[in-house]
């Protein structure tokens, strides 16, 4: 089935409208199309990072580096840095947008459990390759503390998917299509989470030189399919625009007659 490119291209974009047709000028960001926007953007970024790595400093024939070995180089560490800071308000938007559409199914500890894990995400996310870019231009060992954030950031992130879950298990009482996307989403989420462990387990063994480089492939696998759970939790949204609105003053205009 052949797929027109403004088809493709419609599903990214315009990923916001500015609308004054009212005493209101409103701004709409249409949620999906950001983040998948985001998502492309990202995964994009990563792989010329890795493909320059591989051909600018490294043998990737005989040791594939991780996106967290790639971090410590300089050059490299700033790119990494200034994307997942980009990437912090895309997960602030998504976050806060998830919690919009899922309020109503959630108790006031929830509520609160849910906005405080956002936010600890969205700032751990860039932390991780801040921790490597002051690794590399302080000589400091922070390899710890870089292994601390990531095993918080992923036990949160698995509280949160069991809170949503819970909170789409409801709305799927009100909608079909909820009930067959979260299902999908849960496959999704169980690969994910599958990846995830293989990339830890190949980390933790990774004195074997034979894991190194597919812990790096399972690397690059897991951050892939993390940077589009945005996009596909979205797609469960009843609520899929965000509007932002800024209040004009109203003007009276004097005439005279003549």
């Amino acid at each position: 089935m052949a797929i027109s490119v403004s088809a493709i291209v419609s599903r990214v974009w315009p990923i916001a409208k500015l609308d004054t047709s009212t005493s209101n000028i409103y701004l709409k960001i249409y949620s999906q199309k950001l983040f998948l926007l985001s998502a492309i953007l990202i995964h994009i970024i990563i792989s010329c990072v890795v493909i320059s790595s591989c051909y600018w400093s490294f043998n990737c024939w005989t040791f594939l580096p991780t996106l967290s070995y790639i971090g410590f180089f300089r050059g490299y560490d700033r790119v990494l840095v200034m994307t997942f800071s980009a990437f912090t308000p895309i997960l602030l938007l998504f976050f806060s947008a998830a919690f919009t559409n899922y309020d109503a199914t959630l108790s006031k500890v929830d509520s609160i459990i849910m906005m405080l894990i956002g936010i600890l995400i969205s700032f751990a996310v860039p932390f991780t390759f801040i921790i490597d870019e002051v690794a590399s231009s302080f000589y400091v060992y922070m390899e710890k503390v870089h292994l601390l954030i990531v095993i918080g950031m992923i036990s949160l992130g698995i509280i949160w998917i069991f809170l949503s879950f819970g909170c789409m298990y409801k709305l799927q009482t009100y909608s079909f299509k909820q009930s067959r996307f979260w299902k999908k989403l849960l496959i999704y989420l169980f690969l994910n989470l599958c990846v995830l462990l293989i990339s830890i387990y190949t980390w933790y063994y990774s004195s074997d030189t034979s894991l190194e480089s597919i812990e790096a492939v399972f690397e690059y696998i897991t951050v892939s399919m993390s940077v589009y759970l945005p996009y596909l939790y979205s797609k469960s949204f009843q609520v899929t625009k965000i509007r932002i609105s800024v209040k004009t003053p109203s003007h009276s205009l004097l005439g005279t007659q003549v």
